[in-house]
């Protein structure tokens, strides 16, 4: 019995280290941003901002509750990708 103990144990190691490592690698990404974005974030952020521009040029004519949705939208988007910023020295 005591082999799958060990075996046991191990295993739980493992799993703190490859989360560890994860978790290290993701902060790491953060610090090496210069603007504080994951990287997988910035094409969102970028087809967002495009689509609110696109919106806004339409706004004059007839679709004027559909554009106010969008607008509302892609304004909530913003705001949540710029609440997951991480502020540090170099981006302030």
């Amino acid at each position: 019995m005591e082999p799958l103990v060990a075996l046991g144990a191990a295993s739980s190691v493992l799993q703190i280290v490859d989360f560890s490592c994860k978790v290290l690698s993701k902060g790491n990404q953060f610090r090496a941003s210069f603007a504080g974005v994951l990287p997988e974030n910035k094409p969102l952020k970028k087809a967002t901002e495009h689509l609110y521009g696109l919106i806004v040029r339409l706004q004059g004519q007839a679709l004027n509750s559909m554009i106010i949705l969008c607008i509302q939208t892609a304004e909530e988007l913003l705001d949540v990708l710029e609440k997951l910023k991480v502020y540090t020295s170099k981006t302030r």
